[in-house]
C-alpha cells in the first residue's frame, strides 16, 4: 500500500528566513525534500496547467472585472491551488518522505486574497475559496510559521543582497507591506484551522541563532506521529544566518 508524505509548509513575512530554513531542512536527511515548484515553462507541467485551466474555466467566466484584469500571476496561483496537492502528494508517496514547502498554498492563499483581483472577494467567490481551504487544510500536516519583530525584519530585507520586491521602498512603505501580509496570513490560517486541526509551530527569529531555531523545528517535528521519520535528527552543519 502507498504511504502519503508528510507536507510541511513553511510561512512568515520577508525577512523572517523562511527560504534559509527550507534549504537546511532539505539537507537535512534523506527523507526531507523540498517541493516540486510549478512552472510554466516545464514541458511536465504544461498538461497540469491546460487540465487545472479548464477545470477553472467557470471561475475565470465569474471574473466581472469589477478593478484589473487576472494577472499571469494571479492566474499560476489559481492553478496551483485548484490541484497541486495532488502532485505532493505523489512527490513523496514512494518512500514515506517530509515535503517541505516554502511558498506554497498559505502563502499563495494570503497573497491573492490581500493583492489579487477585487471580484476574487465578491460572495460568487465565496464556495470556491471554501472549497480551496477545505483542500489544503486536509492536505497539509503541519505548519511552521516565522516571525519577527518589524524592525529587525525591514533591517534583514534592506540590507540583503538578494533583490525583493520592496527593498528598495522606504521602511514606512516596508512596514504596511509587512502589515498587510500578517493580516493576510492571520486570515488563511484561521480559515484553514476552522477545517482542521493542523500543527503549528511558530518561531520569532528576530534574535535566536538559526542553529537554535533548527533544533526547535527538528525538535517539534520529532513530536510529531511521524516519529519513525526521524531516527536522528541533530546536524551539526553549518546553518546560513536567517535573512
Amino acid at each position: 500500500m502507498k504511504k502519503s508524505p508528510y507536507i510541511v509548509e513553511i510561512i512568515g513575512l520577508a525577512g523572517t528566513g523562511k527560504s534559509t530554513l527550507s534549504g537546511a531542512l532539505s539537507q537535512q536527511n534523506k527523507n526531507f525534500l523540498a517541493s516540486e515548484r510549478l512552472g510554466f515553462k516545464k514541458p511536465k507541467h504544461r498538461l497540469f496547467f491546460a487540465t487545472q485551466a479548464f477545470m477553472l474555466l467557470p471561475t475565470f467566466l465569474r471574473h466581472i472585472r469589477i478593478g484589473r484584469w487576472l494577472t499571469r500571476g494571479d492566474i499560476k496561483k489559481m492553478v496551483y491551488l485548484n490541484g497541486w496537492h495532488r502532485v505532493l502528494k505523489r512527490q513523496g508517496s514512494h518512500h514515506d518522505a517530509i515535503i517541505i514547502v516554502d511558498q506554497g498554498p498559505i502563502f499563495k492563499l494570503a497573497t491573492l486574497y490581500r493583492f489579487g483581483p477585487e471580484e476574487l472577494k465578491d460572495p460568487g467567490f465565496y464556495y470556491w475559496w471554501d472549497q480551496l481551504f477545505e483542500q489544503w487544510a486536509s492536505t497539509l500536516d503541519m505548519v511552521i510559521w516565522l516571525d519577527g519583530i518589524e524592525d529587525v525584519l525591514i533591517e534583514r530585507i534592506i540590507s540583503r543582497d538578494n533583490w525583493h520586491l520592496v527593498k528598495d521602498l522606504s521602511p514606512q512603505e516596508i512596514r504596511i507591506f509587512l502589515s498587510d501580509y500578517r493580516l493576510a496570513y492571520d486570515y488563511v490560517m484561521s480559515r484553514l484551522i476552522s477545517f482542521a486541526d493542523i500543527p503549528i509551530l511558530r518561531i520569532d527569529t528576530s534574535y535566536q541563532s538559526p542553529e537554535d531555531i533548527m533544533a526547535e523545528v527538528l525538535s517539534s517535528l520529532e513530536r510529531t506521529d511521524r516519529e519513525k521519520h526521524f531516527p536522528k535528527l541533530s546536524t551539526n552543519r553549518e546553518i546560513d544566518a536567517f535573512t
